[in-house]
Parts: structure tokens; sequence; C-alpha cells
């Protein structure tokens, strides 16, 4: 599955959730807690975010060894 991520200047970190109550996004090092839920909505969470944050940089990555 591909999970969303965004360029941070640490590197590529994973997108947590798109509820951010401060209007940042939220990120975490744990790939099976990011986005997407489900493989179906990949596309869809990658045009979200580049809607809601234009500024930054996203992708979807493909799915690594767990």
């Amino acid at each position: 599955m591909r999970k969303l991520q965004v360029k941070t200047p640490q590197g590529w970190q994973y997108v947590f959730c798109r509820h951010m109550p401060d209007g940042k996004v939220q990120t975490c090092y744990d790939k099976r807690k990011a986005l997407p839920d489900q493989a179906f909505r990949a596309a869809e969470d990658l045009g979200w975010a580049q809607k809601t944050w234009p500024q930054q940089e996203f992708r979807l990555a493909e799915n690594l060894e767990d």
C-alpha cells in the first residue's frame, strides 16, 4: 500500500491524520499509522494534502517491508 509522506527539513515523514486542530501537518514515524488507512484512498489523500498545504511537498511512498 502507498502511504502519504511530507518533505520536512529532517527528510520525508509519514502523515498521520487529516484532522489537524492547529492547521499543521501532523507526522508520525510508524508507517502503519500513516494515511491512507485504505488503499483506494491514496490518491484522494494526496490531492487533499496538496490542496490544504500547497507550500509543502507531498508524495505517496510505496509500501516498504514492515
